[in-house]
């Protein structure tokens, strides 16, 4: 089972996808809808980060739609314009469940995807993170 704030960010990540004409989201727009997610906020402050002051969403995404605020507080259930899930986002869900359950825990919330995302191999999200000038293609 997955958390309220979790399933509001996966939302938030078609919306992204959707907003910028793409036909797959990444899992760049993940990284991007977690930084409004509320537990992984929580995990961040307490290792004194704020996302908001990393990478700031409603400055991307202003332009592309005018209800963008509105949405990104709203935790309902949403399908946009036929966007799909890449492979690799998929896998880093599906690995962040495993993981969970292992542990022994019944939800899994934004934390937990962002841990699959931190440590998977070989992903330029890290690069990224580390301050690296090599752009990340939406």
């Amino acid at each position: 089972m997955i958390s309220k704030n979790l399933e509001a960010s996966l939302n938030r990540v078609l919306l992204i996808a959707s907003n910028f004409n793409l036909k797959y989201a990444k899992v760049e727009h993940l990284l991007l809808a977690l930084t409004k997610d509320v537990d992984v906020n929580y995990v961040l402050s307490r290792c004194n980060i704020r996302a908001d002051k990393i990478i700031n969403i409603d400055s991307i995404l202003y332009g592309y739609s005018s209800d963008i605020k509105v949405f990104l507080q709203d935790n309902s259930e949403l399908t946009i314009n036929g966007v799909e899930h890449n492979s690799l986002f998929l896998c880093l869900i599906h690995r962040a469940i495993i993981r969970a359950h292992s542990l022994g825990k019944k939800k899994i919330s934004g934390v937990n995807i962002l841990v699959e995302i931190l440590s998977e191999q070989n992903f330029y999200i890290e690069d990224y993170c580390r301050g690296k000038t090599r752009m990340i293609p939406i």
